[in-house]
């Protein structure tokens, strides 16, 4: 089963070179490669050379940006607690970051121990909230709305 912890980000979309050049800045051991023909949106996310995620980049006004807005926008009316708080952040999305664990023979706690420090240089390059897949939405390290 895929595992997926989203950033959704109040940045506009970087390019995934802009994104490898300033992961680099802060974290040298993180790397980025193309993983399909689809160059301007989708790599891997290595750490020191080993595997760790698919990422997904989707820009505001893209099909998938709009389909997921939406399904959020749904997950947290249903959740009970802070969903006026991520209803807010998810209006002022402009770009969603979705990483795929790939946990590559891994167990699931240490790849995403292995993910957690790259998840923090994105939200500290890119701005926003984060969910995590059958946990919920998360400010910082602080659970603000509980999903699963």
């Amino acid at each position: 089963m895929s595992y997926y912890i989203r950033t959704f980000s109040t940045s506009p979309a970087p390019s995934l070179d802009e994104m490898a050049t300033a992961l680099q800045a802060v974290a040298p051991q993180v790397s980025l490669e193309n993983s399909s023909q689809d160059t301007e949106t989708r790599a891997v996310v290595l750490v020191n050379g080993a595997v760790l995620a698919e990422l997904e980049v989707s820009p505001q006004g893209s099909d998938v940006f709009e389909e997921e807005i939406e399904d959020f926008t749904t997950i947290a009316a249903r959740a009970a607690g802070g969903e006026s708080q991520v209803q807010n952040a998810l209006n002022a999305t402009r770009t969603i970051f979705a990483f795929r664990v790939l946990d590559q023979g891994r167990p699931r706690d240490c790849t995403l121990d292995m993910l957690d420090p790259v998840i923090d240089h994105y939200l500290a390059l890119y701005p926003g909230i984060l969910h995590a897949q059958l946990q919920g939405f998360y400010v910082g390290n602080e659970m603000i709305l509980a999903t699963g």
